[in-house]
């Protein structure tokens, strides 16, 4: 069976560049979405970039893993019809913006969760609390995978699923999507809060990617941005001195308090 078209047009490295979602999208209900958002200590990175760990620092021995690239499921249940789109993600913004391009505003109801670390948002678009989005959100953690959004679209069919088929539809949807695809496993970053001016905000982000780091949360302030990132222990010194010779020493990495 062919991919969905839009899958087809994904450009992960023009994800950023998207505008983000709107919580409820139109014409499809108020939605319900549910979302928790911290930042913790430590976030996930490629093995390749993990070389030691931070002193006295342990690492938890089971590890995640992010998807390699976007995949894709189908199946009909009693005349509804499901596509499951996955896709790995390194910024909520990324996550986003997965979702925008790929709803499809034809269908009956655009579902869908995403994991950053310790950072999840789930939405059920218009279906009965509970039914879409955490059961998608339940896959994720179940298949033990982080950096990743699930996108599920179903057309109705005539035929009622009830909230029990529902669940099953979706969460299973997703959990099949993600056993399908192939993984990469994933290693810790630490977490690390600084303050930059918004004409240091480019550069910042550019020297944080080269170091394979990510952007946890960003704080637009009267006077500049606070923001929360996370990077490969190895490549902590390179980085603050990367920032302090682009500021003249102003920007410092603060370490993120336990969780």
């Amino acid at each position: 069976m062919g991919q969905h078209p839009a899958l087809c047009r994904l450009r992960l490295a023009d994800l950023s560049r998207h505008r983000s979602l709107p919580t409820d999208a139109p014409g499809h209900g108020s939605g319900q979405q549910q979302s928790h958002s911290n930042h913790p200590q430590r976030l996930w990175a490629h093995p390749a970039s993990l070389v030691e760990s931070s002193p006295g620092r342990q690492l938890d021995t089971r590890m995640p893993f992010t998807l390699v690239g976007p995949c894709e499921f189908r199946e009909e249940i009693r005349k509804n019809r499901f596509i499951t789109l996955a896709a790995p993600i390194a910024s909520p913004a990324d996550a986003q913006a997965f979702i925008e391009q790929h709803s499809d505003l034809n269908a009956t109801h655009n579902c869908w969760a995403w994991k950053l670390g310790g950072q999840y948002r789930s939405n059920d678009d218009g279906e009965p609390g509970g039914t879409a989005g955490r059961p998608i959100l339940a896959a994720i953690e179940a298949q033990e995978f982080d950096q990743v959004v699930v996108l599920v679209i179903r057309w109705y069919g005539g035929i009622q699923l009830g909230t029990g088929g529902l669940a099953r539809a979706y969460g299973g949807g997703a959990n099949k999507c993600l056993q399908q695809a192939e993984r990469l496993p994933l290693i810790q970053r630490a977490s690390f809060h600084l303050e930059c001016s918004f004409s240091e905000l480019a550069l910042v982000k550019l020297r944080l990617g080269e170091l394979n780091g990510l952007v946890e949360s960003e704080n637009f302030m009267a006077n500049g941005v606070q923001m929360s990132i996370a990077i490969g222990p190895e490549h902590t010194d390179t980085l603050q001195r990367q920032l302090a010779d682009l500021s003249r020493g102003r920007i410092l990495l603060h370490a993120a308090p336990e969780q």
